[in-house]
């Protein structure tokens, strides 16, 4: 078990550590400096740390109405403190954050683990809901484009269909009343408990926040393409950026480190617009700016809030108006 859990931990960085050796090995690094000079240093980290700011607000905001079939009453401040230390878990597994603010909750709370990370799945799954929901949007908006083959499309097509009607499927079977296994033992766990008891109208309003949060990073993207001169139409990041965020979700990269620049080079290097320089290594360095402008000012907000963690946790498990639910 000590192996496995060893393994577990060490494949985003070996992940991230053999991707990024195949990318040194075909750019040109001189080139990647170069662009990376040629940005206004200013602007980057204006965009980056409004960026991390407004999503991290609207990620909260996501956070406390996915607990609120746990936890009804459940303070702002304690979603934003979640929601800030997970950003440590985050950049090595997006499914290690969510644990992490469900264990936040109980000690903070005294609320169910398992309750807690059944909701912020629900959430999860909502996610993935946007993402091939505008997906599909993009698809619809940019069909028989320039930019995009029929092999291509097809393909996308078919993983925007089969993603939505895979959560519609999967939601049908766990609250119809076939009588199954495994069905009847999914049904028993507290973690799928959420999936069962979550009105349509509660997925709307999920969905919608979720929707806001993706839409936010789809213009980010867009502001830091645009400081290195890679003009991609904004219609095309509505096909783009939801691709990009399940190949992120895949957890063999330590915060996208690797795997989304692959993806990017492919999407974004006919869109560069810089003389001079290979396409490739203009996106390279679009994608690393970006992707560590997000972890730079992700952890500077970690550390911010961990400061008040402890304090808290100890403050609000003596709280005698702390929300409690058992298993």
């Amino acid at each position: 078990m000590e192996l496995r859990r060893l393994a577990r931990l060490a494949l985003p960085w070996v992940g991230s550590a053999v991707l990024l050796s195949y990318m040194a090995h075909t750019t040109d690094l001189d080139s990647i400096w170069a662009s990376l000079q040629s940005i206004s240093l200013p602007w980057y980290l204006t965009i980056a740390l409004l960026a991390t700011l407004f999503t991290f607000f609207t990620d909260a905001l996501g956070v406390r109405r996915a607990m609120a079939s746990v936890a009804p009453n459940l303070p702002f401040r304690d979603t934003l403190t979640a929601k800030a230390t997970s950003y440590l878990l985050n950049i090595l597994n997006y499914n290690a954050a969510l644990a992490g603010m469900a264990l936040f909750f109980k000690r903070s709370r005294n609320l169910s683990f398992w309750h807690s990370l059944g909701a912020l799945f629900a959430m999860n799954l909502a996610d993935a809901l946007v993402l091939f929901l505008v997906l599909g949007l993009g698809l619809a908006l940019n069909w028989n484009g320039p930019h995009l083959t029929p092999h291509f499309q097809t393909m996308l097509l078919l993983l925007s269909l089969g993603g939505v009607g895979g959560f519609v499927l999967g939601l049908l079977l766990l609250r119809g009343g076939l009588s199954i296994w495994p069905l009847t033992a999914l049904r028993q766990r507290s973690i799928i408990k959420p999936l069962l008891h979550t009105s349509a109208l509660e997925w709307v309003r999920m969905v919608g926040l979720r929707s806001v949060l993706l839409g936010q990073y789809l213009l980010i993207q867009f502001c830091f393409l645009g400081l290195f001169n890679i003009k991609v139409p904004l219609l095309m990041l509505v096909v783009f950026v939801p691709v990009t965020t399940l190949i992120q979700i895949i957890p063999i990269s330590i915060g996208g480190l690797g795997t989304t620049q692959l993806a990017m080079r492919e999407f974004y290097a006919p869109f560069v617009a810089t003389p001079g320089l290979p396409p490739e290594a203009v996106v390279d360095a679009y994608s690393t700016a970006a992707i560590f402008g997000f972890i730079i000012f992700r952890l500077l907000l970690a550390w911010a809030f961990m400061g008040q963690l402890s304090r808290q946790v100890l403050r609000d498990s003596n709280s005698k108006d702390g929300t409690q639910v058992t298993e």
